[in-house]
This record gives C-alpha cells, structure tokens and sequence, in this order.
C-alpha cells in the first residue's frame, strides 16, 4: 500500500516538474525570438536578450531542478524503505508519460499545420 500512495506521489511530482520546466523553456523562447520594436512606425526586430539572464536566474523552473535533485540525492543517500522506490517509478511514469504526450501533440500540430499549407498551396495553384 505504501509502495502505491509512493508511487502516486512521484507521478504527480513528475507532472509538476514536467510543466514547470516546459513553462521555463518556453519563457526562453520567447526571450530568444525576435519581436518587433514600436515607435511611431514598425522600426526593426529586436530579441529581448537582456532579460535572458532574468528569466534563466529567477524563474521557477531552474530552481525546482535543483531542489528536487537535492532532495533525490538525500533520499537515495541512504538507506531507503520501498515507498521511496515507488516514488521513483511513480516520477519515471509520469515523466514518460508527460514525455508521449507532448510528442503526440507535437504531431499532432505539425500535421495540422501541413495540411493547412498543402490546403493554401492548392488554392494558390488553382488560382
């Protein structure tokens, strides 16, 4: 039983990291892509490299890692009951599964976006 409840608790901490870390990566994106400076008129684009070192130094996602890893390394330092192995199961289960899911997604839209393309390219050739 305990094994099981270990096991749940680790799942769900996986689906936690697992977003966190997603919401981290994606700030990056958008810090790393070029977006437009507006004035009077649209002058240039501009990435916000400046507010790299922010997003990379205080955002949650980061941080998280380095908690968890801590407090892995002091569970699995010593000797350790079976609950804590379920939730190690618990964590790789909810990672792979985080893992499928997104790449299923990721299909998903790529697909989307292709038939899209191939729909626009024949109504251009047709016209």
């Amino acid at each position: 039983m305990r094994f099981l409840i270990s096991a749940e608790i680790g799942f769900f901490a996986a689906i936690l990291t697992v977003s966190m870390v997603g919401h981290w990566i994606q700030a990056i994106a958008v810090v790393l892509e070029k977006h437009w400076t507006y004035g009077d008129e649209l002058i240039q684009r501009r990435t916000l490299l400046w507010a790299l070192p922010i997003v990379l130094t205080l955002h949650s996602g980061p941080w998280f890692i380095v908690v968890l890893v801590i407090i892995g390394w002091r569970m699995f330092s010593v000797p350790h009951a079976a609950g804590l192995t379920g939730a190690l199961w618990g964590f790789l289960a909810g990672v792979l599964l985080m893992a499928s899911l997104m790449c299923f997604a990721l299909v998903k839209v790529r697909r989307t976006a292709k038939s899209r393309h191939d729909q626009q390219q024949g109504a251009h050739n047709a016209a």
